[in-house]
């Protein structure tokens, strides 16, 4: 992350402060930042586009103001805070472009990055819950047998399954748990290059509601009401930290990518 610190500080400051640059060269730096900004993680050619873009509009804005009397100088500034600090732009930008991708109804109903979020977390929810069930329900030959007896379970809901056992099922099953948040955090913060974040908690907060609905009205319900209270207090703030420092991390890579090019 030095790396790209350094190369978003050495394009958002020139050695001449601003007031002694050319007018014209205040718009070049403003779109250094801005170029900054999108570096390791939109691809070049699609940077020269949006660079352009933003340059066209800028001039544009600049020109007005001249015919409108303002001097040189004073209509690029003008223009620049009409148009937007370069940060918030680029974020603007990489939303767009990251979004334009998206195929499928699920992507274009939710957005992209919570469409990713949700079908990583879907599926980390579906693999522990079918743990869950396998403690509960065992196959043998097409049937399904309990293996613990059904009439003690409205007696005794919260003792039906002891938890912890020391069975070999219930170490893999307390493994995935484990690690499960952190396997979907990466991947989504590897995927999503914008607010990778909020897009964890759009896609996790279902399955937090789906655990905790089911362990309500299943059987027993002790096991999925606990991995309800697990996902919010352990999967939650440990998939939104991955998330974020696995976006930060793919960027950082990229950005070494490109620049030893």
């Amino acid at each position: 992350m030095n790396k790209l610190a350094e190369v978003i500080h050495s394009r958002s400051n020139p050695d001449l402060p601003g007031e002694l640059l050319p007018p014209d060269a205040e718009i070049d730096r403003y779109l250094e930042l801005f170029g900054a900004q999108l570096l390791g993680v939109v691809p070049f050619n699609q940077r020269y586009r949006l660079r352009n873009e933003a340059a066209f509009h800028l001039e544009r804005l600049r020109d007005d103001l001249i015919a409108e009397g303002h001097d040189r100088r004073e209509a690029v500034r003008r223009a620049i805070v009409a148009y937007g600090p370069a940060e918030q732009l680029a974020e603007q930008y990489i939303k767009s472009w990251f979004e334009k991708s998206a195929g499928g109804v699920l992507a274009k109903r939710l957005g992209k990055g919570n469409a990713i979020a949700f079908v990583a977390f879907a599926l980390a929810e579906l693999i522990c819950v079918g743990l869950f069930y396998g403690r509960i329900f065992v196959p043998v030959e097409s049937v399904f047998r309990y293996t613990v007896d059904p009439t003690v379970f409205p007696a005794s809901t919260l003792n039906a399954v002891p938890i912890p056992d020391s069975s070999l099922f219930f170490a893999v099953l307390a493994t995935v748990v484990l690690v499960a948040p952190i396997l979907a955090g990466a991947w989504v913060g590897a995927k999503v290059p914008i607010h990778p974040m909020r897009a964890v908690y759009h896609g996790l907060l279902p399955c937090i509601l789906y655990s905790f609905v089911s362990g309500v009205l299943v059987l027993p319900s002790r096991e999925l009401l606990l991995f309800a209270l697990v996902q919010l207090v352990y999967w939650l703030p440990v998939s939104l930290a991955v998330a974020h420092f696995a976006r930060l991390h793919v960027r950082a890579l990229r950005i070494g990518k490109e620049l030893s090019e």
